[in-house]
């Protein structure tokens, strides 16, 4: 049911009913819809977004989504720290979709620290209240959400011997402990992440 009001299904229903409909017009009527939404906020843009993501806000605008002025002043307002700005752009259609939860944590004093800080990695929502069973793993990542608390994990690559003998150590000193050691089919940050 949450995946019918999604940005990329609207979007994809909407060409794909209409390219049946009228010979592959369902473009233009995006076009239409858009130059029509933009009339009516003034025919504003933002200027941290290229032109076709710009499209796509006034097409949430237009379908109800989210409103373009909170768009704009979210994405002003992070203009400064590119890090969020990349992460955003990133995951523009989460970012659409899941925006009032997004405003909230972005506008938050918990945020402000890693905004402060400058930190490389802000994650897109409040890792304390985020629900770690509901999000893929490979969102999660994308999201830069940390671990969660209760994770126990210990990362293990094998480079020599003993480590069938400190994996042993481990699971014994600590409960519920999950050790994972990869023998070089891990390739990236993103897909250990998965492991997890």
């Amino acid at each position: 049911m949450a995946y019918r009001a999604h940005i990329a299904r609207l979007l994809g229903d909407m060409i794909v009913r209409d390219n049946a409909k009228w010979r592959f017009s369902g473009f233009f009527k995006f076009r239409k819809i858009v130059a029509r939404t933009k009339m009516e906020c003034g025919n504003l843009n933002i200027p941290a977004l290229s032109d076709s993501i710009n499209d796509l806000v006034y097409f949430a605008h237009s379908k109800g989504i989210v409103e373009f002025s909170e768009v704009k002043s979210v994405i002003e307002t992070s203009v400064g720290y590119q890090y969020l700005l990349d992460t955003i752009l990133n995951n523009f259609a989460y970012f659409l979709d899941s925006f009032l939860i997004i405003k909230q944590w972005l506008e938050s004093s918990e945020f402000y620290e890693y905004k402060k800080e400058n930190y490389p990695y802000p994650p897109l929502i409040n890792p304390k209240s985020a629900d770690y069973k509901s999000i893929s793993s490979e969102l999660a990542f994308n999201l830069n959400l940390p671990l969660p608390r209760e994770c126990k994990l210990i990362w293990l690559y094998p480079h020599g011997a003993g480590i069938h003998g400190i994996g042993e150590y481990f699971a014994n000193k600590v409960e519920n402990l999950k050790i994972i050691a990869t023998y070089n089919n891990c390739t990236s940050a993103r897909e250990c992440y998965s492991y997890i």
